[in-house]
């Protein structure tokens, strides 16, 4: 007998034996395990034993409300595959709704506009589950691998790439082949009738230092994206190449607002764009334009480290102005503060330079890092240091609440990157469903730096922890206060490698430097930290039906680094036509976009099987059993 109405829970099998798991199951929770494991465990057992035939007698409404519901996701696929009935009945999308709302691995962030609660998203609900369980089974097992690979075709040569959190949409940096022209090109990804080009922007000069963030600025949802340029036209040059000239350059901090309502009309799954292109054009040209223009600062000294933030919903864009200040803009209003840094106790005089930042949400503080030079030919210093953002706006000379000196041993390149804990797990519509975290702090911070003698990387991390020692809990405040105990080196014999970092999944490349802007990539790893090492961990303790089944957790394992397999085609695509030109990675979707320098080709990877809705057999069934006419299905699916 199945129980009606009760949500079943048990314990997640994810949970047992992990290092996060320190709870004890009420009687309840006991109880109702056991009897999930048994229907389940009747179940199956009544297909093995080719019984299956008088089962579909029951009505559908009983399969998706109450037998449904007790299967793991992979024993649904599994149904899925004896027969048409339930191939079609495993496709409706109120399974994977329930699916998404149990989910405890990291799911991509969806965009402000998708509407979880209705017909028109229904198409992407079991795509975005079973991405995020096929992702997440791979990476803790450590035997990542290449399963999808997509071509996106460009009139333009790509000078950078950015994927938008949750890897929907993709940004790209641009320009024409006889380097005249410069845009910012936009597109969707995953959409019904195939992935395309949304929306150009012309920048005049070239663009680089990409950040594209979902915002809403004065209450329109939408991308925000902030870039810098050099108003000199030295677009010949890399734009990390330092060279002198006769003219002072003038660097412009940027940024734009994308509204995303416009994007959803051009997206929506009724609407093709190849078989009824005068009704797509003519869907286009009703809209406003796509861009609107949010901030500019023009100065005659470098602007780099760009950075996109909210503090209390509100747009915020942060840069560092040469060596000596940080700026911090909030979109909306135009306000502006700018805080200039006293030199580091004991290195009073010397050269410091800033190589990156990031503000930290959860306590108002951003994270600058350093770098000293002391005597010549001797190694730099490198300081860590968290500062309070002042609340008026001006100029202010500010001291740090909290600093770490760390000698550079390893000859590390000037580009430190540092993970974005705001990315992970962020909720960004009402009607989505909640984040269910592993653990109650924010994500842990992470800082990579390449190395060069030896070849390799070096990282640190900075763990939250509590404000108030014994305030460990869900009504806790955590905040970032200190920084790993010793620096970690990963050692590479042979080639260089970067990364590209996640709060919680890390992306590093290899490639074999030679003196170009655009080198031979060699390989990809991921990197996994094994979590006992942290030491204190900060748990939930809540129950959840497990969605998934979970092998052995590659987290208690010591090895941290493992090569992503089958990347052959990847590193083929791009090498024969030049190097690698710009790369992006979006840690939840898992997905890879890279363009090489000698073509006008967006190549997009994912670590996950991937396929147009389109492209599905079940959506060309469903839509036929609904409606002979493709276009009310589709709205009626909702795919």
């Amino acid at each position: 007998m199945l129980v009606d109405d009760l949500e079943p829970l048990s314990l997640s099998p994810s949970r047992a034996g992990h290092p996060l798991f320190f709870t004890t199951m009420s009687t309840m929770s006991w109880a109702l395990d056991v009897a999930n494991t048994v229907i389940r465990a009747a179940f199956n057992l009544y297909f093995r034993q080719k019984k299956g035939k008088p089962i579909l007698k029951l009505s559908a409404d009983t399969f998706v409300d109450d037998i449904f519901p007790y299967l793991l996701i992979d024993e649904l696929l599994s149904l899925r595959k004896t027969c048409k009935v339930f191939y079609l009945l495993t496709h409706e999308p109120i399974i994977w709704k329930r699916y998404m709302r149990r989910l405890r691995v990291p799911l991509a962030q969806l965009r402000p506009t998708f509407k979880f609660t209705e017909r028109i998203s229904n198409h992407e609900i079991e795509f975005l589950v079973t991405r995020a369980c096929a992702v997440e089974r791979s990476w803790r097992r450590g035997i990542p691998r290449i399963k999808g690979r997509r071509i996106l075709a460009s009139q333009y040569k790509i000078i950078d790439l950015k994927l938008v959190p949750g890897g929907k949409f993709l940004v790209a940096s641009a320009k024409d082949k006889c380097n005249y022209r410069f845009y910012i090109l936009v597109y969707a990804l995953d959409v019904m009738y195939g992935s395309r080009l949304l929306a150009r922007l012309p920048t005049f000069f070239k663009v680089y230092d990409i950040q594209a963030q979902y915002m809403d600025y004065k209450g329109v949802p939408g991308m925000m994206i902030s870039y810098v340029r050099r108003r000199i036209d030295v677009s010949d040059y890399g734009h990390t190449t330092p060279i002198d000239t006769h003219h002072p350059l003038i660097y412009d901090a940027c940024c734009v607002h994308m509204r995303l309502d416009a994007v959803e009309e051009l997206i929506r799954p009724d609407l093709n764009p190849h078989g009824a292109k005068k009704d797509y054009l003519a869907a286009a040209y009703t809209l406003e334009a796509p861009f609107r223009d949010v901030f500019r600062h023009e100065s005659p000294a470098e602007i780099h480290s760009t950075s996109l933030f909210s503090v209390d919903n509100q747009p915020h864009m942060g840069f560092a102005v040469r060596n000596q200040s940080v700026a911090l803009v909030e979109l909306n209003t135009g306000r502006k503060v700018t805080f200039c840094f006293e030199d580091v106790p004991g290195f009073e005089g010397r050269p410091h330079r800033i190589r990156s930042l990031r503000f930290l949400p959860s306590q108002n503080d951003i994270l600058v890092i350093r770098s000293i030079s002391t005597i010549p030919g001797t190694p730099e210093t490198h300081a860590f240091e968290i500062y309070s953002v002042p609340g008026q706006p001006g100029y202010h000379r500010v001291r740090p609440k909290n600093a770490w000196e760390c000698e550079d041993k390893w000859g590390l390149n000037t580009d430190f990157a540092i993970s974005d804990p705001a990315n992970f797990a962020r909720k960004t519509g009402p009607d989505h469903p909640d984040i269910l975290r592993r653990e109650y702090c924010p994500p842990t911070i992470w800082v990579f730096a390449p190395s060069e003698n030896p070849k390799g990387a070096t990282y640190w991390y900075f763990r939250p922890e509590p404000e108030v020692e014994w305030q460990n809990g869900p009504n806790g405040k955590f905040i970032y206060k200190s920084i790993s105990l010793r620096p970690y080196h990963h050692c590479n014999r042979n080639y260089f490698e970067r990364a590209l970092p996640g709060a919680e999944r890390t992306l590093f490349y290899e490639y074999d430097k030679d003196g170009t802007d655009a080198p031979p990539i060699v390989g990809f790893r991921r990197f996994l930290f094994p979590e006992k090492r942290f030491g204190t961990l900060y748990p939930t303790d809540d129950i959840i039906e497990p969605v998934m089944t979970v092998e052995k957790d590659d987290r208690d394992c010591d090895f941290a680094f493992r090569y992503i397999e089958r990347c052959g085609n990847l590193v083929d695509d791009v090498n024969k036509d030049g190097g690698l030109a710009a790369i992006t990675w979006d840690e939840n979707s898992g997905r890879i976009c890279l363009a090489s320098d000698g073509n006008q080709r967006i190549y997009v990877y994912d670590l996950a099987p991937v396929l147009e809705p389109h492209h599905r057999l079940a959506y060309q069934w469903r839509s036929s059993l609904i409606d002979p006419k493709p276009e009310i299905a589709a709205y009626l699916l909702g795919q």
